[in-house]
């Protein structure tokens, strides 16, 4: 979430990286996609909240994030609970809806301590924006807010957006909204089946084509904006940590479509495939097509293939890996399979993975 974060075997670590602090369950708000079903009174009490927070102090996490629930509804003890936190070193974050937000409130957070917040905000518009989240001006009253926060650039911020079913139609406006307005980065997280999300999960839930749909809108805008994703989506598109997602897929048996045969020129490029090439279908990779696949060991051109993945090419200078596939899963070496993809591997800073 946050750049230059070092990831470290957690077996060395003296305590979390970081907490989520759900400070109250009260929220001004009653949104269709709410994971946490937010707006009843069961909250802990102050003594039980800063005894919590003291002792969180003590292990010196990364980062605290407060969240909801309106965590601004307990602007009071939200500030206390910051000051506290500060005063150990400890970084901290929140979570908001962003309707309670105004210039002395977001002095008040800077002050205390809080270094960045997550506004929501679902859509582009009050249309769809204001329909998910249950009232008539948090649209105008979120944006508003934005801009100041934008503005003021005394506390880093990023608008973030739950796609759902019902805005992603919206998602690619959403992120041309953002770039016009100079906003550095988004946070994007993909609906989930909690709280009062699941009991509005036939018009919420996304399905396999929603999900290419939004790795393609990434792809398209990751060098206008900094785009941030929360909960599994991260493991679909292209921010990874130089190791390949698709050690999944060796030495399982798959169907390959081939749409690039064997002597076939690249469609865009003075390339002749010296193998047969194609996708997997059913599969998404991290530019949000299928998984690309080469067959080896075959010497006719071919419609379809079925054999064994039994070798990654891993790409680290692009967005996307590829497959290699055979009928013989222990004849070729890593040597003779980089041979044998050279013809379009050359142009990647490549190296091949096998089980």
């Amino acid at each position: 979430m946050w750049e230059g974060l070092i990831i470290i075997n957690a077996m060395y670590l003296s305590a979390p990286l970081q907490f989520v602090i759900n400070i109250t369950n009260k929220c001004n708000l009653r949104c269709l996609h709410c994971f946490n079903n937010s707006g009843n009174d069961d909250d802990i009490t102050e003594k039980e909240l800063y005894k919590l927070i003291m002792n969180i102090s003590q292990l010196k996490p990364y980062n605290v994030c407060f969240s909801g629930g309106e965590p601004l509804l307990k602007k009071t003890e939200l500030i206390n609970c910051t000051r506290i936190l500060k005063q150990n070193n400890v970084r901290v974050s929140l979570a908001s809806n962003g309707m309670l937000l105004n210039k002395e409130v977001i002095y008040e957070l800077a002050i205390s301590g809080v270094r960045e917040i997550s506004i929501s905000l679902d859509g582009p518009n009050k249309y769809v924006h204001n329909y998910l989240r249950g009232d008539n001006f948090a649209f105008t009253e979120t944006f508003k807010n934005l801009m100041l926060l934008n503005n003021l650039k005394i506390i880093d911020f990023e608008p973030t957006i739950t796609i759902n079913k019902v805005n992603i139609i919206n998602f690619e406006e959403f992120v041309i909204l953002m770039i016009k307005n100079n906003f550095k980065k988004i946070g994007i997280r993909v609906i989930l089946p909690l709280g009062r999300a699941l009991n509005n999960k036939d018009v919420l839930m996304l399905n396999y084509e929603d999900i290419r749909y939004i790795s393609k809108i990434v792809n398209k805008y990751k060098n206008d904006i900094q785009i941030i994703f929360n909960d599994s989506i991260n493991h679909l598109l292209y921010y990874r940590k130089g190791e390949s997602i698709m050690r999944e897929y060796l030495n399982k048996k798959v169907k390959v479509i081939v749409d690039r045969p064997l002597c076939s020129k690249h469609p865009e490029h003075e390339i002749y495939y010296l193998l047969n090439y194609g996708y997997i279908p059913n599969t998404i990779s991290e530019d949000g097509e299928e998984v690309d696949a080469y067959i080896i060991g075959e010497f006719q051109p071919l419609e379809e293939f079925e054999g064994v993945v039994i070798a990654i090419i891993h790409r680290k200078n692009d967005i996307e890996d590829k497959l290699v596939v055979s009928k013989h899963p222990h004849k070729y070496s890593k040597e003779q399979i980089q041979a044998l993809v050279e013809f379009q591997e050359r142009f990647f800073d490549s190296e091949i993975i096998m089980s």
